[in-house]
């Protein structure tokens, strides 16, 4: 290897680095969240959605859960006032949930 293509090597490195961190530090000034922040909220809606698999009240097929941020939103359909709330108190109980958003509609 030449000291020549040494010196390419590592300028092609130092461009991709400096292009990630500002691809990232532009999506953080958007005020959009971070890679990490992703995984945490992906993380907050598995688990939430694997308590109310577990709930004999709730049928999770007609429950949508989101999570940005910590905040969750629940929209679908609920049999009635009583999934509608078990669905949000299992919401509620689940680590590094901030807010939860209930807008489960009532089925007919």
């Amino acid at each position: 290897m030449t000291a020549e293509s040494s010196m390419v090597g590592a300028t092609k490195v130092a461009v991709l680095l400096a292009a990630g961190t500002l691809i990232v530090g532009c999506s953080t000034m958007h005020g959009q969240p971070h890679l990490g922040g992703y995984v945490d909220d992906a993380s907050i809606s598995a688990r939430i959605k694997s308590e109310m698999a577990a709930d004999k009240n709730v049928d999770l097929a007609s429950i949508t859960v989101e999570t940005t941020s910590g905040t969750v939103l629940l929209s679908g359909f609920a049999r009635g006032p009583v999934e509608k709330q078990t669905a949000e108190s299992i919401a509620v109980k689940i680590k590094g949930v901030s807010r939860v958003k209930n807008e489960m509609a009532l089925r007919p």
